[in-house]
């Protein structure tokens, strides 16, 4: 791919965030656009975020599975 294609799609990972801004999938795609674009501290904030919704995801599994338990 050329630079100005992971241009194009890190625009619209930050157009499918504006929509979804808990889809992790756009946050690590996005982070990879942006690291081929050398845009480093930007590939660092979404890759940030991405942990941060993966230990959410987790924290929401774990609170679900232990009310099932306690039932």
């Amino acid at each position: 791919m050329q630079k100005e294609d992971y241009k194009t799609a890190a625009q619209y990972y930050t157009d499918v965030i504006k929509i979804n801004p808990v889809l992790i999938e756009a946050y690590e795609n996005r982070a990879c656009c942006y690291e081929k674009l050398g845009e480093n501290e930007l590939a660092e904030k979404d890759n940030e975020m991405v942990e941060l919704l993966r230990e959410e995801e987790r924290n929401i599994k774990n609170n679900h599975i232990s009310k099932k338990g306690a039932s």
